[in-house]
């Protein structure tokens, strides 16, 4: 049916130029975009903090990582891992309209649906097979930059649906690193109907 009334278009008063706001930050106001983080401080070589979940397979997922250590770290994202720990704890999920009720379809490793799982590894085990799809070295040049070492990616990934993805930081040494990890993301029906 055809719509027959036209929305008012919105300027600014002091220059009458039109207002709009980015897709992403739509989507804020829409109740489908989420976050969720993890901090923890770690203290040994090879000590990871992580954040897994797997995707929905209704819709996609828009994400975008922010990422920080204070001493030197790697980031990595893997896909279609299999993430071997049971101690693997459900990480609250937020929405970034705080008015919304709108809950994520993510689903956490236990297959808690509306949660991520939120582990730390002191070894490389606990985590098997994946595709290693991004890796990034990061953190402080020296110690004591508390807020040093922060790097976002500039670009979004669409995630695969119904797929394991497990977002970690990596020291790579043994001085005490403070580790965080953000995620944020829409959840999006594909209006093309694409894969």
């Amino acid at each position: 049916m055809p719509k027959t009334t036209i929305d008012q278009l919105h300027t600014d008063k002091s220059t009458n130029k039109i207002v709009t706001v980015s897709y992403a930050h739509h989507e804020i106001h829409d109740g489908s975009s989420f976050s969720c983080h993890y901090v923890q401080d770690v203290t040994d070589t090879a000590d990871r903090s992580v954040i897994a979940f797997t995707t929905p397979a209704t819709k996609e997922i828009h994400m975008f990582a922010l990422i920080a250590a204070t001493a030197a770290a790697d980031f990595l994202v893997l896909e279609g891992a299999t993430a071997l720990l049971p101690s693997a704890v459900d990480l609250t999920v937020y929405n970034r309209d705080r008015n919304s009720t709108n809950t994520s379809l993510m689903t956490s490793i236990d297959g808690t649906v509306g949660k991520v799982s939120y582990y730390t590894l002191t070894t490389d085990t606990g985590i098997s097979g994946g595709t290693e799809i991004y890796h990034e070295h990061i953190g402080a040049g020296k110690i004591g930059q508390a807020a040093a070492g922060a790097s976002r990616g500039t670009a979004e990934w669409i995630l695969k649906k119904s797929t394991v993805y497990d977002f970690e930081l990596k020291s790579l040494d043994a001085n005490d690193n403070s580790h965080h990890i953000e995620l944020t993301w829409y959840e999006h029906n594909n209006k093309h109907g694409g894969t």
